[in-house]
């Protein structure tokens, strides 16, 4: 007997948009693009995870970046509450009101190496 810890596979997507738009969408748009920045939490540490998704109207494709561990003092601000810019100023890491607009977190942890 197989026993699976994965949750039950997601309910059936919606079907496309009716050619010519739909779902607010607009004649002329042949893609559809998503960008966002989380966090997720695994044994106790914090770490944070871009992804990215295209869309054509018919196929979705989605990409990860790599991720990266916060640092203790910010997570336990995000734990609170805090964005990322938020909890990363008042853990004494950055001091940039606009952190995620410019070289983020992971520029301030690399020292530059790295921006988001």
């Amino acid at each position: 007997e197989t026993v699976s810890h994965l949750p039950p596979p997601p309910a059936a997507r919606p079907p496309p948009p009716p050619p010519g738009g739909g779902w607010g969408s607009r004649d002329a748009v042949d893609l559809a693009f998503g960008i966002e920045s989380g966090v997720f939490e695994l044994d106790g540490v914090m770490f944070d995870i871009c992804a990215a998704v295209a869309y054509d109207g018919v196929r979705e494709s989605v990409g990860w970046s790599s991720a990266f561990e916060l640092p203790p003092a910010v997570a336990a601000h995000v734990h609170d509450g805090m964005d990322l810019t938020q909890a990363s100023n008042a853990a004494g890491v950055s001091g940039d009101a606009k952190l995620g607009e410019g070289q983020g977190l992971i520029g301030v942890l690399s020292e530059g190496r790295v921006d988001r």
